[in-house]
């Protein structure tokens, strides 16, 4: 449906459960790379980073641990966003705390 969406990254903060879950698979359906991120579950990261890897084609989905609220672990996601991707097209700020 938005083809201009394909091969873009995103980063969708609280993209573990929730709103944010939907939105990042559904970013993952048009064509974006997602970097998932999570402040606490990791196991729920890793299903949604599963759901998006089982609609094949290139796209690709990475967990990526943060807690949006603390300044020293927002530098700590980005390090891993740097080091994962080579740009970042996309922000959803989801996470609410």
């Amino acid at each position: 449906m938005y083809p201009e969406l394909t091969g873009k990254n995103a980063l969708v903060t609280g993209a573990s459960r929730g709103f944010g879950r939907e939105i990042a698979l559904r970013l993952a359906r048009e064509g974006c790379n997602v970097l998932v991120n999570y402040r606490r579950s990791k196991s729920e990261a890793l299903e949604v980073v599963g759901e998006i890897e089982k609609l094949g084609g290139s796209v690709r989905a990475v967990p990526v641990r943060g807690d949006v609220g603390d300044e020293e672990s927002l530098h700590k996601m980005f390090k891993k966003i740097e080091a994962d991707f080579d740009s970042l097209h996309i922000v959803i700020a989801n996470a609410a705390f």
